[in-house]
């Protein structure tokens, strides 16, 4: 396999942002440090995706 370390990155990436809202879901998100919370969670999820798309790129490059 091809680049394993940015398949891993974007793996864990993406599993923490899931769990954050997970997370925080069953918290409500509620109050200032909600918000930061999500704001955090989808953050995590969009790095995740990201780096899954270059990985993608630089395995059919």
């Amino acid at each position: 396999m091809k680049y394993p370390v940015l398949l891993i990155q974007s793996i864990t990436a993406f599993v923490l942002g899931v769990a954050c809202l997970v997370l925080g879901l069953g918290a409500g998100f509620s109050g200032s440090d909600g918000l930061l919370f999500l704001i955090v969670c989808i953050v995590l999820l969009v790095v995740g995706v990201l780096a899954f798309a270059h990985w993608l790129r630089k395995v059919r490059a």
